[in-house]
């Protein structure tokens, strides 16, 4: 990967058995894997830290919904991003590098993401001891939004939908690519 431009790899995983999360830390350190991306279930960061045990400079993002219906905030009720929706996060901000705000529906991408980080941020500053967390709050793929807001960026998503990187052919397929 670094030999064709790029920075680095990430993984983008579910992770939920620490004993196993200790082997794939061994194998990313190996590899050169310095990202991982978990959905769901170690909201509880087990894995992640028993990950980094073995593997200290991995970088590990968590993402969850913690609303029914995601990817929208509360549909049967106000349409915003509850306290208590944020007070479910807060604990795996307290525990991870990165907390991603999750999937948006792409047409209310603004204002869900609006509503999520500014609650997630609020509730961080109201509850969290103040400079115990370094944990970085990523706002998927409203750039804007995030950026206004001091957030980081976690594009899983792009308007340029069917347009592909250029990649010297080495014999995969497009299908690989």
């Amino acid at each position: 990967m670094k030999a064709e431009g790029w920075r680095g790899l990430g993984l983008w995983n579910r992770m939920s058995d620490p004993e196993y999360a200790v082997q794939a830390a061994q194998w990313s350190k190996a590899a050169g894997i310095t990202y991982w991306k978990i959905d769901g279930p170690d909201m509880n960061c087990a894995c992640s830290n028993a990950a980094k045990k073995v593997f200290p400079e991995l970088i590990i993002e968590h993402g969850s919904c913690p609303v029914a219906g995601c990817p929208l905030n509360d549909p049967s009720g106000g349409k915003v991003y509850t306290a208590s929706a944020a007070a479910a996060v807060i604990p795996t901000l307290g525990c991870s590098d990165v907390l991603r705000s999750y999937d948006t529906v792409p047409t209310l991408s603004t204002p869900t993401t609006l509503s999520r980080l500014s609650t997630i941020l609020h509730m961080a500053n109201t509850t969290l001891p103040p400079g115990t967390n370094l944990a970085m709050l990523n706002g998927d793929a409203e750039s804007i939004v995030t950026a206004s807001l001091g957030c980081t960026l976690g594009v899983m998503r792009s308007p340029l939908v069917g347009l592909r990187p250029k990649f010297k052919d080495k014999g995969m397929s497009d299908a690989v690519r």
